[in-house]
């Protein structure tokens, strides 16, 4: 149903659909060796990316009700997360360097192109808005990126003219 590459760059975590409702998350090598067992998670579940502290998950509830975000820790523990209350459509993540951090994007596409960036911080177990955000930036030509020194950088086209830089 979906994968996402692993943090270690040399295999992908992968949720499958066994039967009516069930499903199973493992990791499996580029060579398609299995590096852990399958186990059993909610069909409602959506992998977003792996980050030093764990696997990003997000789980809706039933009727699409109770959002939130989980880490899926190495050891099996789970901690859940909470909603940060983005209203938009989860998109791309990006880890700071020392893996504590990570910026979380969600987009919206319409009536017009947003993007609204949430600092994750997987120690804390807190999401923190960042400054001037939602903002009026094209998802597609949008870069986040983390500097060696902990910044983060944004690079966004011009929302007039998907093309040119802002």
């Amino acid at each position: 149903m979906q994968l996402v590459p692993a943090h270690d760059g040399q295999s992908l975590w992968l949720l499958r659909s066994r039967h009516a409702g069930r499903c199973t998350l493992s990791q499996a090598g580029l060579d398609g060796r299995p590096r852990r067992a399958a186990r059993p998670v909610s069909c409602r579940t959506g992998l977003v990316a792996e980050l030093p502290a764990g696997l990003l998950v997000s789980v809706t509830g039933v009727g699409g009700r109770d959002w939130h975000a989980a880490l899926l820790g190495s050891d099996g523990g789970v901690v859940r997360l909470g909603d940060p209350q983005a209203h938009y459509e989860l998109g791309e993540v990006t880890g700071d360097p020392g893996g504590r951090l990570a910026i979380v994007e969600f987009a919206s596409y319409s009536p017009e192109h947003r993007l609204d960036l949430w600092l994750l911080d997987t120690r804390a177990r807190r999401w923190r808005h960042l400054l001037g955000m939602p903002a009026p930036m094209v998802p597609k030509v949008t870069d986040v990126h983390w500097t060696a020194d902990g910044r983060v950088v944004v690079l966004s086209g011009n929302p007039a003219n998907p093309a040119g830089p802002s």
